[in-house]
């Protein structure tokens, strides 16, 4: 159960930094930055 629960966070994180590859314009604006924020803290604070 550990090692799925691990592994989705890396799929999660992955994804995201996917994301932020292709162009970093979505942290301009200041919702889309709160996303993010918030999807790292899921990650890492879970």
């Amino acid at each position: 159960m550990r090692i799925l629960e691990e592994q989705e966070k890396r799929d999660a994180l992955h994804d995201i930094l996917l994301e932020l590859s292709k162009s970093q314009d979505i942290l301009r604006e200041p919702k889309e930055r709160i996303s993010f924020f918030k999807r790292l803290e899921t990650i890492y604070y879970n």
